[in-house]
């Protein structure tokens, strides 16, 4: 009887135990998600490429084609291609579901967020070996990252690849059979969110060619995985060029303005450049959160690792051992894959989280799998303060931000709108399209292509051409920025607004402008906007931007040739 009790008494004890096991995560998750519901729209700063790819899927969507441009560039040079195809299909569906809203474009970001933390969390759940609170107290830490949560409310594509990253690394570490032919599918239709999907392949193509080398896995693995990604490659780039026969040269002449073409020399200095910037939170138009934390506690838990890994391998157990050689080998590919592309952007820095996130799992592992108290409890204190300060850090960052934003976006739109002419024909900055696109809208930077009286690409622009753009369009309001201004003063800045402009002269873009409002425009509304009334980063909230609004009334007169612009 003593022995049912106890049979039964333990067996209720596990039950419980595992309905605990089941509902802290869900719980978790729950709250995350709620808890950024509440600030989506406030956090961070809105920053025109949401506006711009969001206004790419509002495209695809009134046209009910995924083969159109964006309507607000007519001479920025876009063109139509396979990738991104399907993160605007994605958005294009939520926007008919929803509308077209900033909240909108920003919770499939957040939704996106959702599932990389469920995949993270079954992914630590796989390697525990010595403690069952090491997976929830990991995704914690990852969940409550602010470079995490960062991409998570940015309606830009970092997110999605991160799901699939979590995805890709879960059924790599399941063994099934298939595995690597799933892998690679997913990483060549992850191509359709966004070209970075080939630094999910590059990370994990040095990974399994690591465990080739090391007789882990066999050729035929090998070759299946790149066979695949190979295929799928040429399946993307042969559909562009049926889209557009230029594809490549367009692709590569626009790689070229954001410096891909780079020597080896110059990319290795644009890269330290790139560390340093993250490191400093020095940035152009993008908010960049505080990292440097992570980045010391990154540098040294490699540095740890490597020496374990070469000094002392014997004192490592075989699946710790695997695991840190497997979160190295993903982070070098992270490192050569970004200099191999050669395209630093400052919200990429996602990706090289996940290997970091992975090696700390395993570093505390072996804390924990010591035989000594002393040691497991110090692992178990060390995750939690460092839990406890990413949560607290981060309440504190959105906290700060979310103050200066809660009302900034919807004042700075409703002051637009109030006071623009029902006929108005937009010539403005894309921060505000979000307020604006149910009107004919046309983007400041196509000014910077703007053409002459022959046709041909204006070098300098003048104020002929400026009129000439403005009357081929009809545009009849234009939203002038004092940044604009401050950039006239600052020449460097106007690489903010023209891709390929690298002189330290001013721009003739905003002073023929000016001079055009001067003589042909009529001031109908100025107000300031401290936070949006520019795009730079560092200035918004420290000064009393302007924002005014022009209507502008060009006489017939004006010396104007379309005999080239007719034929576009």
């Amino acid at each position: 009887m003593t022995n049912l009790r106890y049979h039964h008494a333990s067996k209720t004890s596990q039950t419980l135990l595992s309905s605990r096991k089941r509902f802290l995560p869900a719980a978790g998750l729950l709250i995350w998600l709620s808890s950024n519901l509440l600030t989506l729209r406030h956090f961070p700063y809105v920053h025109s490429d949401e506006a711009w790819l969001s206004g790419l899927s509002l495209a695809m969507l009134h046209e009910k084609s995924l083969l159109v441009t964006e309507p607000f560039f007519d001479l920025f040079p876009r063109q139509v291609h396979a990738m991104k195809l399907l993160f605007h299909g994605t958005q294009a569906a939520l926007i008919r579901c929803f509308g077209y809203q900033l909240f909108t474009v920003r919770f499939l970001s957040l939704i996106a967020g959702s599932i990389a933390l469920v995949l993270f969390y079954n992914q630590l759940r796989h390697d525990s070996e010595a403690n069952s609170h090491a997976p929830l107290l990991l995704t914690a830490l990852m969940a409550s990252n602010i470079q995490f949560i960062y991409a998570a409310h940015l309606a830009r594509q970092e997110i999605l690849l991160f799901a699939v990253l979590t995805a890709v690394s879960l059924l790599y570490h399941t063994q099934r059979p298939g595995r690597f032919w799933q892998m690679s599918l997913l990483i060549g239709l992850s191509a359709l969110f966004h070209p970075n999907a080939f630094l999910i392949a590059f990370m994990f193509g040095l990974l399994i060619l690591k465990d080739y080398l090391t007789s882990q896995i066999k050729l035929r693995e090998l070759l299946q995985y790149a066979g695949i990604l190979i295929v799928s490659a040429i399946s993307l780039v042969g559909f562009s060029l049926t889209l557009t026969p230029d594809f490549l040269q367009n692709y590569y002449r626009y790689g070229q303005t954001l410096s891909v073409d780079a020597a080896p020399g110059q990319r290795w200095q644009n890269l330290m450049a790139y560390f340093t910037q993250l490191f400093r939170q020095s940035s152009g138009s993008y908010w960049l959160p505080d990292i440097r934390i992570w980045m010391i506690l990154g540098s040294l838990g490699i540095v740890i690792a490597l020496f374990l890994l070469v000094v002392k391998p014997k004192c490592l157990h075989e699946p710790t051992r695997t695991g840190l050689s497997n979160s190295l080998c993903l982070f070098t590919g992270f490192f050569l894959g970004i200099f191999i592309i050669g395209r630093y952007n400052p919200t990429s820095i996602l990706f090289a989280f996940y290997p970091l996130f992975l090696l700390f799992s395993h570093l505390i592992q072996l804390l924990w799998q010591s035989h000594k108290v002393v040691i497991r409890k110090t692992g178990l204190v060390f995750i939690l303060l460092l839990v406890i300060f990413s949560v607290t850090t981060s309440i504190h960052t959105i906290t700060r931000l979310t103050r200066q934003t809660s009302h900034a976006y919807d004042n700075y739109l409703a002051s637009i709108n109030r006071h623009l002419p029902d006929d108005s024909v937009v010539l403005g900055n894309l921060s505000s399209y979000f307020g604006l696109h149910d009107k004919p809208f046309f983007d400041i930077r196509n000014l910077g292509y703007a053409v002459d009286e022959t046709g041909q690409r204006a070098d300098p622009v003048t104020d002929a051409d400026i009129v000439r753009y403005l009357k081929k369009n009809q545009i009849n309001t234009v939203i002038w920025y004092s940044e604009y201004d401050f950039i006239l003063k600052n020449p460097v800045w106007s690489v903010l607004y023209e891709v390929d402009h690298n002189s330290d002269e001013p721009s003739t873009l905003f002073s023929s402008l000016k001079q055009v409002l001067d003589q042909h425009g009529t001031s109908l509304y100025r107000f300031y906007s401290p936070v949006y009334g520019t795009r730079m980063i560092w200035a918004m909230g420290n000064h009393p931007w302007e924002v005014e609004i022009f209507r502008i009334e060009l006489p017939d007169d004006e010396p104007i040739s379309f005999a080239e612009l007719d034929d576009e």
